[in-house]
C-alpha cells in the first residue's frame, strides 16, 4: 500500500510535472507568439515611419518649390509695380511739362494779342490823323471805314485763334 501510495504520489508528481511542463511550453509558445507579433508590429511601424518620412520629405520639397515660385512671382510683381510707379512718375512729369508748354504758348499768344491790339489802336490813331489830314483832299469817309474794318477783322481772327489755343 505504501508502494502504491508512493507510486500514486510519484505518478501524481509526474503528472503534475508534465502539466507544469505543458503549461511552461504553452507560456513559452505564447511568449514566442507575442515576440513575433511585437517584431511584426515593429517592422510595420518602421515601414510606416519610413513612408511617413518619405511623404513628409516629398511634401516639404513640393512646399519648397511652391515657396520659390511664390517668391519669384512676388519679385516679378514688385518689379512690375516699380515699373508702373516709374511710368506714372514719367507721365506726371510729361503732363507738368505739357502744362508749362501750354502756359508759355498761352502767354505768348496773349502777348501777341496785346501787340496786335496796340498795333490796331496805333493804326486807328494813324487813320484818324490821316483822315483829318486828307479830309481837305476830299477823301471818301468810306475809305477809312474799310481800312478800319479790315484791321478789326484781323484782330478778331487773332482773338479766335488765341481762344482756340
Amino acid at each position: 500500500a505504501r508502494d502504491d501510495a508512493a507510486q500514486d504520489a510519484l505518478a501524481n508528481s509526474r503528472a503534475h510535472s508534465r502539466g507544469l511542463e505543458d503549461e511552461r511550453g504553452d507560456l513559452l509558445d505564447r511568449v514566442a507568439g507575442l515576440e513575433a507579433l511585437i517584431d511584426a508590429r515593429s517592422k510595420r511601424h518602421d515601414v510606416d515611419l519610413e513612408n511617413v518620412k518619405r511623404l513628409n520629405l516629398a511634401e516639404r520639397d513640393e512646399a519648397d518649390v511652391k515657396h520659390e515660385a511664390i517668391k519669384k512671382e512676388l519679385a516679378d510683381a514688385r518689379r512690375e509695380n516699380d515699373a508702373g510707379r516709374k511710368q506714372a512718375a514719367e507721365v506726371a512729369i510729361e503732363q507738368v511739362a505739357a502744362r508749362r508748354g501750354n502756359d508759355i504758348r498761352a502767354e505768348a499768344h496773349a502777348a501777341e494779342l496785346l501787340n496786335l491790339e496796340s498795333t490796331l489802336l496805333a493804326a486807328q490813331r494813324e487813320t484818324k490823323r490821316q483822315e483829318a489830314k486828307n479830309s481837305a483832299a476830299a477823301k471818301s469817309p468810306w475809305d477809312d471805314f474799310e481800312q478800319q474794318r479790315k484791321l478789326e477783322e484781323k484782330l478778331k481772327e487773332q482773338r479766335d485763334q488765341n481762344a482756340k489755343m
